[in-house]
């Protein structure tokens, strides 16, 4: 058995997650999420019901305390109660995509399903709290965080950051060491110490996995503040505070798999943690220019 703390969340696993960090075995009254290999229905595995989603390649289904999620080739996982995923792996799967869908698909419906907040972003610890980069896929989030982990940043999550209510105060939660960078921002690792990974394409476009071997923060640290990057038509970056009841709009609009949580329904639990993390943390925009490299303006 493997054990983990991803997001919070203290995992027991029978499968290898070689991306993420492995920790002391926990007892059985403290794992909160259980991920063991069986037998799935052969429905979930072979058929795609007229409700599932089919979204670059990956079927899914999800539900409030139910869903699935298959790759043609490579296997299946069901998350059941924010708990328990089960998963069936085909003959020859590749252990990198399976670890991609373990990772940024099945922990995150986890984290839906125990009804937490999972922003889509980058978790950045910056002198002693956290500030999470959120924005739309080509925004330039991965660009600006790693600007910042070059500065004085330590890495705390990628993709999706999982925020904790505790004592009037708000946390993220440490993810895995692992960012994902596109291939035009390859230049400036090529002399770095870190680990580099080809992954298998992701819509068509070719990504890498950076695997940071130090200056990993996993514990939770307080948030600072939640930076949306956009690309806009603006001569210069711009910085703007988003105030009053704006701030609840775009942090819904930031939740990692958005749709998700509007598929199952959003809870009255997980809409009640939004205001309450609205009203604490603060929210801005950064505008940047659609063309030129802005990044060192941004950070």
């Amino acid at each position: 058995m493997y054990y983990y703390k991803i997001y919070g969340l203290h995992i027991k696993s029978d499968y290898l997650l070689e991306e993420a960090m492995e920790i002391q075995e926990v007892a059985e009254d403290n794992v909160d999420v259980e991920i063991v290999q069986g037998e799935l229905d052969q429905r979930l595995t072979t058929e795609t019901e007229i409700d599932d989603k089919n979204v670059g390649g990956y079927v899914y289904r999800f539900e409030a305390k139910r869903g699935w999620l298959r790759s043609k080739g490579q296997g299946c996982c069901l998350m059941e109660d924010g708990s328990k995923v089960t998963y069936q792996l085909k003959e020859n799967y590749n252990p990198l995509v399976m670890n991609q869908i373990f990772l940024s698909g099945v922990l995150p419906s986890i984290l839906i399903q125990r009804e937490e907040i999972a922003m889509h972003g980058s978790g950045i610890l910056w002198g002693e709290k956290a500030i999470v980069i959120s924005g739309v896929s080509g925004a330039g989030k991965s660009t600006l965080a790693r600007e910042l982990l070059k500065n004085g940043g330590i890495f705390m999550a990628d993709d999706t950051v999982a925020l904790g209510l505790k004592d009037h105060k708000v946390y993220a939660q440490g993810g895995y060491p692992q960012q994902k960078i596109c291939l035009d921002a390859m230049e400036d690792e090529e002399n770095s110490d870190t680990e580099l990974i080809l992954l298998p394409p992701d819509g068509g476009e070719a990504k890498y996995a950076v695997r940071l071997k130090q200056g990993f923060c996993m514990e939770e640290k307080e948030l600072r503040a939640l930076f949306i990057v956009q690309v806009e038509d603006v001569e210069q970056v711009t910085l703007a505070e988003i105030q009053g009841s704006e701030k609840i709009k775009y942090l819904i609009n930031n939740l990692y798999k958005y749709r998700t949580y509007t598929e199952i329904g959003m809870s009255v639990e997980v809409f009640k943690k939004c205001i309450e993390v609205a009203n604490i943390v603060k929210i801005y925009t950064i505008s940047r220019p659609k063309q030129g490299m802005t990044v060192k303006d941004q950070m």
